[in-house]
């Protein structure tokens, strides 16, 4: 069996009850498809993200960080904002993270790593910015 590519991003018309792809103007009123699975998060627009500057921070968060989900967490914000990067477990109790994108939507997310999820306890975010080396194009739970 020969593998298959899939796309991205697959979409569902719920007036019509046919799948196919969406238009890309998203002020079509025609366009009444939504996604069902797509690796660019929800209110994602690409020319947006492309005319502000892209920025990335580097975080290790300290604290009861480890064991009580920070990571899904992470990420599950990470995507509601449309962050772009990684979060990982370190051997010395804490959890790192990169993080890429625009100054307004990394300053939301910073905030959530201060509060983390209900049963972390985080301590301290040491945030250092960094020079974007490479553009990341999901947000992904890595294991070092």
């Amino acid at each position: 069996m020969k593998d298959r590519k899939w796309p991205d991003t697959y979409y569902v018309n719920y007036s019509r009850r046919s799948t196919r792809k969406a238009s890309t103007d998203p002020t079509d009123p025609a366009n009444t498809l939504t996604f069902l699975h797509s690796n660019v998060p929800v209110g994602y627009n690409s020319s947006e993200m492309e005319q502000q500057q892209l920025k990335q921070l580097e975080a290790v968060v300290s604290g009861r960080v480890q064991g009580v989900s920070f990571r899904y967490y992470t990420r599950q914000e990470a995507q509601r904002l449309g962050v772009m990067g990684w979060v990982a477990n370190q051997r010395d109790g804490t959890v790192r993270v990169m993080a890429q994108g625009s100054d307004s939507i990394l300053s939301q997310f910073i905030e959530f790593l201060h509060r983390g999820p209900s049963l972390a306890r985080v301590e301290n975010v040491e945030i250092n910015w960094v020079e974007v080396t490479k553009k990341f194009t999901r947000f992904s739970i890595r294991w070092l």
